[in-house]
């Protein structure tokens, strides 16, 4: 029997006298076509329509997936931010209020509630009076967050760096004079007693003489008897070294001496004297 198929209309031979498509490649199309919603004989309702609780969107869920799951949320981002710590804050740009995570409120990215927002605050100037001079300037917020926007010129930044505003400031010990018996006759026998080598490094002298350095920072020790006389040669690129994080060089050169010298570290002007002679 030739029939016209319900779906596609193609003719069709068949001996079954209920057979009204050509394939069932056409049934499945009838089927998915017609079958929808309550018309399916399977439909138990539909899906559910749910509100997420971090972005507000609504989103469709199946009766199984929220019988399994009890989803509050519509992706996995806001399932993240559901469970992560929230604080509420207001934007300094647009003044709406925006979540952001704890962990990144700590770390104080906390003024924006976009980039755009964001772009803008950077954009931002605020009016300052110079800490030195006084003067007015203008300054980016950022940079007052981060610890800077005190001063209005590099020139004002280094004054406030000079005496008790220099971090390695040591109520003015670079301007004491030396002790007198810290002479060039004293330093020749310490230069000598380290072979003429910088005790750091061991480059030996080029041209120009190591400087002694005290170890202790103490510029009276040759002459206080309380004081350690500890002394050392050292070449102008180690020497510059010293003068950060003193406590450190202290003990190094502290140790130094005591392990591999004795305790020692000059020539006495007799022994000095020997050596002299005997070269």
């Amino acid at each position: 029997m030739i029939r016209a198929c319900d779906e596609c209309g193609k003719e069709f031979t068949s001996a079954c006298k209920t057979n009204r498509f050509c394939s069932r490649l056409c049934y499945a199309k009838y089927r998915s076509r017609v079958f929808v919603g309550g018309k399916n004989p399977a439909w138990s309702g539909g899906g559910i329509l749910k509100t997420c609780k971090i972005c507000g969107k609504t989103f469709t869920l199946k009766k199984s997936e929220n019988a399994r799951e009890n989803r509050d949320c519509c992706s996995k981002p806001c399932a993240n931010k559901a469970q992560t710590k929230q604080v509420t804050l207001s934007c300094v740009i647009c003044k709406n209020e925006f979540s952001i995570p704890l962990s990144q409120f700590k770390r104080g990215n906390a003024n924006c509630c976009s980039l755009a927002c964001r772009a803008e605050w950077k954009k931002k100037t605020i009016n300052k009076n110079c800490l030195i001079c006084g003067k007015e300037f203008e300054t980016k917020p950022s940079l007052i967050k981060r610890g800077g926007g005190k001063y209005c010129s590099e020139y004002c930044a280094g004054l406030s760096k000079l005496n008790a505003g220099n971090p390695n400031w040591r109520d003015g010990a670079s301007f004491d004079k030396y002790c007198e018996k810290f002479n060039a006759n004293f330093k020749k026998r310490v230069r000598a007693f380290f072979d003429c080598k910088c005790v750091e490094c061991g480059s030996p002298e080029n041209g120009k003489r190591h400087a002694v350095h005290h170890v202790n920072f103490r510029k009276d020790s040759c002459c206080d008897q309380e004081a350690p006389r500890l002394f050392v040669a050292l070449c102008a690129s180690c020497h510059s070294k010293t003068s950060y994080n003193r406590q450190y060089w202290e003990r190094h050169f502290t140790d130094l001496i005591n392990q591999y010298y004795g305790g020692k570290c000059y020539f006495t002007e007799e022994e000095m004297k020997q050596l002299t002679e005997t070269n």
